[in-house]
């Protein structure tokens, strides 16, 4: 312990370096017992969070708007636009229309993907 210090037990930090291993032991052992907490005991969240949206309830919805919607829900709640415009046999101004006005209503959204849009379903 008297190798950085020339002083011996007359060193003011001497009387301290016991207490600062013991503390240095104390905080090793909480981390630990932190890391066995979160390892054993916390569970597991779902690796999707989206899940509980791919259920969303389109009742409220009629029309084309309900065709487009149950079609992503049916596709697990993403689907591309271009293939919404083929499987519904609408324009591609008229899916536009449809996908607006329901991703202003909070049903959906549009995520951009080069050339072209996923629709999920929020």
């Amino acid at each position: 312990m008297n190798a950085s210090c020339s002083h011996g037990s007359a060193c003011p930090m001497h009387a301290t370096i016991d207490a600062q291993r013991n503390a240095a032991y104390a905080l090793a052992a909480l981390v630990a017992a932190a890391g066995l907490y979160f390892v054993f005991f916390k569970k597991d969240e779902p690796a999707v969070a989206g899940e509980k949206r791919k259920t969303k309830d389109l009742s409220a919805l009629e029309g084309d708007e309900k065709t487009v919607a149950s079609l992503v829900q049916e596709a697990g709640g993403s689907l591309y636009q271009s293939d919404l415009v083929a499987k519904t046999g609408f324009s591609k101004v008229r899916v536009t229309r449809i996908l607006d006005k329901l991703e202003n209503d909070g049903v959906l959204e549009r995520k951009r993907r080069g050339m072209t849009n996923i629709v999920v379903l929020r």
